[in-house]
C-alpha cells in the first residue's frame, strides 16, 4: 500500500533564520520516522509530509494532495493542529471517497470520541504507541481483517462510538527500525528518541495523561547500544552533526549505572563525534551531576531544564515534585559546569499575584540567568503563561474549579493588578520581539568564521537578557501601585526604549554586515 503521514501545519508563525541555531531548526518529527520506518519494514511505501520542517502552509500542504493520491492517509495530531487536521481530512475524502483515513498523536490518543466529532471523515483513531498497532490497521484498510479485532483504535459503528481494549506490547524500544528521514536542515541537526515516558507528574503536561494510556512502566528505555548504533548511521549516512534528544527526561538513563560507561565508551569505541541538546529534570541534574562533566566531554552544550517557578505555590500547583531549592541548585550546578542552558518558565496561572512575579525575577536576577551562554535562551518576558491543554490533569482540575474560560490560556487572572501587568507586558513583549529573534546571528557570525563578532553579540544578546528582567520588574512595581496601563508603558519607555534600541541597533549593523561580506570593515 501507499501511505502517506501528514504532520499538519502549526498556527504559529516558523522564523525564517531557525537554520542557524542547531537547536531550534525546522527539523522532523521522531514520531513520524519511526512509526514510518516500521511500516516500510512491513513492505508498505509510506511518504511523510512535514509541513512544520517545510514551512508549508495548508495552501502548499493542498496542492500536494490535489497531484498525489495514497491508498490511506495518516494524521499526526496536537490540539493546537486539531482544526487544520479536519480541513485536511475533508479534502482527502471529497477528492478521494473510499481511501483510508486514520489520526494518531497525543490528542486523538486522550480524547479518541471528540477527535472522531471534529473529524467525521475519520476511520478510526489509533490509541497510544502506534508502530505495531499500524500493522494490523494497515491490513484492515486492505480488507484483510476487520477493525473491530485491533486492539488499541476507536471508530464509530453505526452511529455509536467504539475503543477496542489497550495494545499491550510485548517488544521494547530496541525492535523498532531506524527513523524513515523525510527532512533533512542545513544545520545537520536531527532528533532522536532514546527513552518513552517520563515518571514525573507535572499538572501542566498533556503527556501525563498520555503515558498512562499505555500498559507498561512509565518510562521505557532502548539499550546503549542501540541508541549509539542510530547516532553512527546518522553521521554516517547523512551527515549529522547536532542531535536534540526528544526524551522527556534524557537523565533517566543513569537509573542504570552501567549506562553512563557503556555510553562513552561506545562513542569512543566508534570515534563519533556530534553535539547533542538534552532535556533534564532539576533532581535529575542534581542526583546524577558527577556524569555532566563526562557528557560535556562527548558533546554536550545545551541543556534544558523546566524549572517553571521558584514560588511553592505555584510549584505545588503544577506538581513538579521539585522545590524551589532543588530548582536553584540545579542551575548553579549548570553554571558551575558551564554548561549553557536554556529555562522553561511558567511564571503565570489564575492564581498569580504581583509579589510572586517579582520573587521570581528577582531569584533569576540573583541566578545571573541572563548570563546563560545558550544564545537562543528566551528572555523572561517571551515566555508562555501557563496553558490550559485539554486531556491534561490542570485542565480536569480547573473544570471542576469553574475556572476554565475560553481565551488564549484557557483562565482569567483572579488578581486585577495581575491582569493589568500582562497587559501591560504583552506591549513590552511587543517592543523586545524583534530584537530577541536576531539571537540568530550569533550562530550566523560562528558559522562564517567571524568568531569575534559572535561573542560580541552573544554578549549584546545577555545585555537583552538582564533589560528585559529588569524591565519586568519594574513593570510589576508599577503595577503593584493604582497606575493605568497607559501611564505605566511611557514610564517605561522613558527608562528601558532607548536601551532597547541600542541593542536593536547592533544587531542591524551585524546582519547588515553578515550579508554582504564583501563589505566588511
Amino acid at each position: 500500500m501507499k501511505i502517506c503521514f501528514i504532520n499538519p501545519p502549526y498556527t504559529q508563525s516558523i522564523l525564517d533564520n531557525n537554520e542557524y541555531d542547531p537547536y531550534k531548526p525546522n527539523i522532523q518529527s521522531p514520531g513520524l520516522g519511526y512509526l514510518a520506518a516500521s511500516i516500510e519494514r512491513e513492505g508498505h511505501s509510506v511518504t511523510v509530509l512535514e509541513c512544520p520542517a517545510n514551512q508549508w502552509d495548508l495552501i502548499r500542504l493542498c496542492q500536494h494532495l490535489e497531484n498525489n493520491k495514497y491508498d490511506a492517509y495518516g494524521l499526526s495530531i496536537l490540539y493546537t493542529t486539531l482544526l487544520c487536521a479536519a480541513k485536511i481530512a475533508r479534502l482527502i475524502r471529497k477528492r478521494c471517497f473510499d481511501t483510508f483515513i486514520f489520526a494518531g498523536g497525543i490528542y486523538p490518543s486522550i480524547y479518541p470520541e471528540d477527535t472522531l466529532d471534529v473529524i467525521p471523515e475519520l476511520d478510526c483513531c489509533v490509541i497510544g504507541d502506534g508502530e505495531e498497532i499500524l500493522t494490523e490497521l494497515m491490513l484492515a484498510a486492505n480488507g484483510g481483517i476487520q477493525i473491530d479485532n485491533i486492539r488499541g483504535v476507536a471508530y464509530r459503528k453505526n452511529g455509536k462510538f467504539v475503543i477496542t481494549p489497550p495494545f499491550i506490547s510485548q517488544k521494547s524500544l530496541d525492535d523498532l527500525p531506524y527513523p524513515k528521514i523525510s527532512y533533512m536542515n542545513s544545520s545537520g541537526t536531527f532528533g532522536i528518541v532514546s527513552s518513552r515516558g517520563c515518571y514525573g507528574s507535572c499538572t501542566f503536561c498533556a503527556s501525563n495523561t498520555y503515558k498512562r494510556l499505555r500498559p507498561g512502566p512509565l518510562v521505557k528505555c532502548r539499550s546503549c547500544k542501540n541508541i549509539i548504533g542510530e547516532l553512527e548511521w546518522l553521521i554516517k549516512e547523512y551527515h549529522a552533526k547536532n542531535f536534540i534528544f526528544f526524551d522527556d527526561n534524557f537523565l533517566y538513563h543513569f537509573c542504570d549505572p552501567d549506562f553512563m560507561r557503556e555510553f562513552s565508551h561506545l562513542i569512543h569505541k566508534k570515534a563519533l563525534s556530534f553535539h547533542f541538546q538534552i532535556t533534564a529534570r532539576a533532581d535529575d541534574i542534581i542526583r546524577y551531576s558527577q556524569y555532566l562533566d563526562v557528557l560535556i566531554g562527548l558533546g554536550l552544550d545545551m541543556v534544558f531544564t523546566g524549572v517553571e517557578s521558584f514560588v511553592p505555590r505555584q510549584l505545588d500547583l503544577f506538581r513538579k515534585g521539585v522545590t524551589a531549592e532543588k530548582n536553584i541548585q540545579a542551575i548553579q550546578i549548570l553554571k558551575e559546569k558551564g554548561i549553557p542552558f536554556s529555562l522553561g518558565l511558567i511564571l503565570f496561572d489564575p492564581y498569580t499575584t504581583i509579589d510572586e512575579l517579582i520573587y521570581n525575577i528577582d531569584v533569576l536576577l540573583e541566578l545571573e540567568y541572563y548570563n546563560t551562554d545558550y544564545a537562543g535562551a528566551f528572555p523572561v518576558s517571551l515566555n508562555d503563561p501557563l496553558k490550559v491543554v485539554k486531556g491534561s490533569p490542570i485542565y480536569f482540575d480547573f473544570l471542576q474549579k469553574g475556572l476554565l474560560k475560553n481565551n488564549e490560556n484557557g483562565y482569567d487572572f483572579i488578581h486585577k493588578k495581575t491582569e493589568r501587568f500582562y497587559d501591560c507586558l504583552n506591549n513590552w513583549r511587543k517592543k523586545i520581539q524583534a530584537a530577541a529573534e536576531k539571537y540568530y546571528l550569533t550562530y550566523k557570525a560562528h558559522k562564517q568564521g567571524i568568531h569575534e563578532l559572535a561573542f560580541h553579540l552573544l554578549n549584546e544578546k545577555k545585555k537583552l537578557m538582564e533589560l528585559d528582567m529588569l524591565c519586568f520588574r519594574r513593570i510589576a512595581q508599577l503595577c503593584a501601585t493604582e497606575m493605568g496601563t497607559g501611564e505605566i508603558m511611557k514610564i517605561i519607555e522613558r527608562e528601558y526604549l532607548n536601551d532597547l534600541l541600542s541593542i536593536e541597533q547592533t544587531f542591524k549593523k551585524a546582519e547588515y554586515a553578515l550579508e554582504q561580506p564583501d563589505k566588511r570593515c
